[in-house]
């Protein structure tokens, strides 16, 4: 540490003038007046008695100048080391730009020699770059007078670079130079501002509207999602509360309870219902989380529009509840079908028996209305999709032109009934039973609507379908071709919640509806493959709309064209022979009933309550059973597989299955097999044709 002032020559003169000024004063008085020696004496003795004085005094002076000496070379030195070690570049240059001085690590890093250096200029340094910027600010610091900077690329790393001006009576006489390393610092600023790019696309990109928030509510930025959801362009929607923005009049108190929980440093996921700027209102799921920037909190709020998705949870529920409608009705359908064949049965052999007028009109009725509660099942059977359905080429046009004066009659003639047909249509593939049913009951559906008359139009055209369910054209020969039948009515209509629910199971609008004809009409269309839908509007009338796909030549070869099944106009089923036949029922009552009915026809009939029993009778049988008839679904075993076994022990057996329904997809698939050779009987059944089927069977067996 020093400790020592250096002092001016000139000082010490003056303080030695001073000293011998005083000591020559006290030596006159000393010795002239007390020794009584001359003036001369005096003074010659008073300069011997103060050289010593002097000589020691110039000593001091000596060695303190020594020592300044000493400390001024420790400093250069200490001075010298810090600025070689120095993690950057300097150097002087003087008006010529030429470098006087340079020192620091940082040369290793430029790649420059100091010894080369030093009497270059900086025209030679930089003179043969492409980069004229150090030359341009050399230029500028030394004829403007001022500090500048500039990056410059060099041996392959980026310096930054700070020009100092030296001033030397009242100009600048040098530059001083100062080059710093910034390349890592370069490359993190580089990383940092792409990841900031990177983030910012991934904001915008994002498909959920991204809202970000002060603590105040009000808007920082938004996403482009955020601007189509709701509506709002960006300048729309900065510096603006966003509750007031989006916020549906009636639900502030709720946002505002959101909020604040979300301020409150709480993450909250909720549902709620927000407003687009032209008024409409979505349902929006929200995600809101806090994050904290030092002192200031701001908010994320993230939106994804959910309100397709509510719509489509909505169906979802609304197909649940006709699945389980239709379970239930299929399974209703499929024990009171078993109950109908025995009332049935039983009526029809009291019939033979009574001769009792009354008694027979009292049975009549009583076959009547089993005969009614059958075409009640099979409404239920068909809204729940548990038929079975035989599929044909059907031409539309001639099925309804042949139906129109059943169609009339059914009607009523206080309702006009007009037919446009196009004419030349493409076939369809469908069931002509549930096709003529799901065209009455539109009819009666519209005569219902028009209790004092009116008219009533079945129309028919060929569309070709082109960019999905909402394009319909006849312009694209290549497109698929659909069937289009509407009936347009022109009775009273529906508002909005009837047209809803028309095709629920057990909705009606009229006093003694069922609820099951329009359900029924739903579940045949879409079973082949159609579409139906309606337009409707209080006192404006109602249309129906079904598509229904145009056969192509992949469907003609599944058309089924074998009707063994029915008997041709004009022809009667040829006698069948009497014989054995093995039968299987797990319902007693049908079984019983069944068997009865065939020993009055003369046939033997071995039954079985299950397929197990069945199989293990036919096995054992010393001689072939002439026919197997079987329900197709039994305890442990279906009716198909206990026909493949028992044809595996005899070959060629004729099988008539009966049903109540069927139930799972392998039996409608079997229902349809246009090459099956198995026949079904439709339950309930009655004696007759119970009778007749067994014969048809086996007069082709």
């Amino acid at each position: 540490m020093l400790t020592y002032t250096e002092r001016s020559p000139f000082r010490v003169l003056a303080l030695l003038a001073l000293a011998g000024t005083i000591w020559v004063s006290l030596s006159h008085i000393l010795f002239s007046v007390v020794l009584g020696l001359p003036p001369w004496g005096v003074l010659a003795l008073g300069f011997l008695l103060l050289l010593p004085l002097v000589l020691l005094l110039f000593r001091r002076v000596d060695r303190e100048r020594r020592q300044v000496a000493r400390v001024a070379e420790d400093v250069r030195a200490r001075l010298d080391l810090l600025l070689r070690h120095l993690p950057v570049a300097l150097w002087t240059v003087d008006r010529d730009l030429r470098f006087t001085s340079v020192q620091g690590r940082g040369l290793a890093r430029l790649g420059v020699d100091e010894e080369d250096l030093l009497g270059s200029t900086a025209q030679e340094l930089f003179g043969q770059s492409d980069d004229a910027r150090p030359l341009q600010a050399y230029q500028e610091a030394l004829n403007e007078n001022r500090s500048t900077s500039f990056e410059v690329r060099w041996n392959e790393r980026t310096w930054k670079v700070r020009l100092e001006p030296i001033w030397e009576e009242n100009q600048v006489s040098a530059l001083l130079g100062v080059a710093m390393d910034v390349t890592d610092e370069e490359a993190a600023r580089r990383r940092v501002e792409e990841q900031r790019a990177h983030l910012r696309q991934l904001f915008e990109e994002a498909p959920e509207g991204i809202v970000l928030v002060n603590d105040r509510d009000v808007i920082l930025d938004v996403n482009s999602e955020f601007q189509r959801m709701f509506g709002y362009t960006r300048a729309e929607a900065l510096e603006r509360p966003v509750n007031d923005l989006i916020v549906p009049e009636g639900r502030f108190a709720e946002a505002e309870t959101l909020t604040r929980r979300v301020v409150g440093g709480e993450k909250v996921e909720a549902e709620a219902v927000r407003r687009r700027k032209d008024g409409t209102l979505l349902d929006v799921s929200i995600l809101a989380t806090p994050v904290d920037l030092g002192d200031e909190r701001r908010v994320y709020g993230i939106y994804r529009d959910v309100t397709q998705q509510k719509a489509t949870e909505l169906q979802l529920l609304h197909s649940q509840r006709l699945e389980a409608v239709g379970q239930l009705a299929g399974g209703v359908a499929h024990d009171f079908n078993n109950i109908l064949t025995v009332i049935l049965g039983q009526v029809h052999s009291l019939l033979h028996e009574v001769q009792a007028e009354q008694l027979r009109q009292d049975l009549l009725q009583i076959d009547a209305a089993a005969s009614r509660a059958r075409n009640l099942t099979r409404q239920l059977l068909t809204f729940s999709r548990r038929d079975v359905v035989t599929l044909e080429e059907v031409d539309l046009d001639e099925f309804i032109d042949e139906t129109r004066d059943f169609l009339q009659r059914t009607i009523g003639e206080q309702v006009e009934l007009v037919t446009e047909l196009a004419g030349d249509l493409p076939a369809i593939r469908a069931d002509p039973s549930q096709l003529q049913q799901v065209i009455m009951n539109l009819l009666i559906n519209a005569r219902d609507a028009m209790p004092e008359g009116g008219r009533v139009a079945v129309r028919t055209r060929a569309l070709r379908r082109a960019g999905g369910e909402a394009g319909w054209t006849n312009d694209d020969p290549a497109a698929p071709e659909t069937i289009l039948l509407e009936v347009e009515d022109s009775g009273h209509g529906m508002n909005d919640e009837e047209a809803a629910r028309i095709f629920e199971p057990f909705f009606t609008t009229k006093p003694q509806g069922t609820g099951l004809g329009m359900s029924t009409v739903y579940g045949i269309v879409e079973r082949i493959g159609g579409h139906i839908e309606v337009e409707t509007a209080e006192g404006e009338g109602t249309i129906f709309r079904i598509r229904l796909p145009a056969m192509t030549p992949e469907t003609d070869d599944q058309t089924e064209v074998d009707l063994r099944g029915r008997t041709e106009a004009g022809t009667t089923a040829r006698s069948a022979k009497r014989g054995i036949i093995l039968l299987a029922d797990d319902d007693t009552p049908v079984m019983e009933i069944a068997r009865t009915i065939l020993e009055d026809r003369g046939y033997r009939v071995v039954c079985a309550d299950s397929g197990s029993s069945a199989l293990g009778l036919a096995l054992n049988m010393d001689q072939a059973p002439n026919l197997l008839l079987t329900n197709l679904v039994l305890p442990g075993m279906t009716g198909e597989a206990l026909a493949e076994r028992i044809q595996a022990r005899w070959p060629g057996l004729p099988t008539l299955f009966m049903t109540g329904y069927t139930e799972g997809q392998w039996t409608r698939e079997f229902a349809m097999r246009p090459e099956r050779t198995h026949e079904i009987l439709q339950k309930p059944f009655d004696p007759n044709t119970l009778v007749r089927r067994v014969r048809e069977v086996l007069s082709r067996g």
